[in-house]
């Protein structure tokens, strides 16, 4: 059935559009038998216009033909004989996130032009289209900025589709990230739809662009704030102080370094968390009951990892009320403490009940007076099963 189909076809083409040799001879003889000198402009310009727009029409029909033509011979390639969804799927995995950008967009656009139905199908997979990153260098290099409008596209073709965005801004002290600003400002009404933020910066106005929203962030789970290295710090995150709208997140993961955290059990973002890193911390901890209350509120932490800055030659913070005090975190892999004031990584261990699979890192300071530091740990050890110290 399939052959006297596609023979029919072969038949229709060529009468159709096929050249026909004679006609094209008496038109080239036509042309030819006609002198401008004997045929007045007049006449002569309206005759050609008219043949111009009939063999124009002759070649928009045949292009819209080829196109569908190609079309079809695409649509039988075995590779657009699978689902969309699970085309789809394998565009997602052909251009895989890297360490400078969240996904390659060059991959990505070049998927949306290989041919119409691999477009279709990308543009229409919102998911694809879910991670943005914006990027600023220097201002020597202003030419690397983001462009708005790539922003502005990603955002109208990911839909309703969670967002995960990434903003990196390195500027020097007079410099003005323009489009960065801009960036931000056409992502703010798309707020409630951002799953994973992490900002790198060296300047407070964008840091405090992106957090101080009166927008809530309902949907982020993943929090991650780094400021420059080795500038001083960004400051303090003050949760209830216009942090998105003064709405709390659902965050299950908080990742800050240089930017302080109070650890303070009332700090609705500090609860429920699977992951606590805190780098390069200039807040002391003023009493360990506090820090150990925060850990209750997050009884499914995965990893915990704390490390101060600058805090070498403060006071032990005050010990915990109930020396039999026991906190419990079954899931915990990960610990890894580089805490300057002393004894808080060995009350930390004393008083974490971990499981056996728990890998912990500990970085003791080289002073006597923390002797029992070492102590407190070694009371700590029996169901650790890898420790580095």
């Amino acid at each position: 059935c399939q052959l006297p189909m596609t023979a029919s076809l072969k038949v229709a083409i060529v009468q159709s559009y096929r050249p026909d040799p004679a006609q094209e001879e008496t038109c080239t003889e036509l042309l030819a038998s006609l002198s401008l000198d004997e045929v007045p402009s007049e006449v002569m310009h309206p005759a050609m216009d008219d043949a111009l727009r009939q063999v124009q029409e002759y070649v928009l029909r045949a292009n819209a033909f080829m196109t569908r033509l190609r079309t079809l011979r695409n649509s039988s390639v075995h590779i657009n004989r699978v689902p969309t969804e699970l085309l789809a799927e394998i565009f997602w995995h052909a251009t895989p996130p890297s360490s400078q950008r969240p996904r390659s967009d060059t991959q990505l656009n070049h998927v949306t032009h290989v041919c119409r139905h691999w477009r279709t199908v990308a543009l229409d997979a919102a998911r694809l289209w879910g991670t943005l990153c914006i990027t600023r260098q220097r201002d020597v290099d202003a030419s690397a900025d983001e462009s708005p409008n790539r922003i502005e596209e990603y955002l109208r073709r990911s839909k309703l589709h969670p967002l995960d965005v990434t903003i990196k801004a390195r500027t020097n002290l007079t410099g003005r990230a323009t489009s960065v600003y801009s960036c931000i400002e056409i992502l703010r009404p798309h707020q409630h739809r951002v799953r994973k933020l992490h900002v790198v910066t060296d300047h407070h106005d964008i840091m405090r662009s992106v957090l101080s929203s009166h927008l809530a962030a309902t949907r982020l789970e993943e929090l991650r704030l780094e400021g420059g290295d080795p500038v001083p710090a960004l400051g303090t995150l003050q949760p209830h102080h216009g942090l998105f709208g003064r709405h709390s997140p659902p965050l299950h993961s908080i990742h800050l370094s240089s930017v302080f955290l109070p650890l303070n059990a009332e700090c609705h973002i500090l609860r429920n968390l699977q992951h606590l890193i805190l780098r390069r911390q200039g807040i002391p901890i003023t009493e360990m009951d506090t820090l150990f209350d925060v850990l209750d509120h997050c009884p499914d932490l995965k990893t915990l990892k704390l490390h101060s800055y600058g805090l070498s030659r403060l006071p032990a913070p005050q010990p915990p009320a109930h020396t039999d005090r026991d906190v419990l975190l079954p899931s915990l892999q990960v610990v890894d403490i580089d805490w300057q004031q002393s004894l808080v990584a060995g009350w930390l261990l004393e008083h974490l009940c971990l499981p056996e699979t728990a890998n912990l890192t500990v970085y003791l300071p080289r002073r006597p007076d923390h002797l029992s530091n070492r102590a407190a740990i070694r009371t700590g050890l029996s169901s650790m099963c890898t420790l580095w110290i």
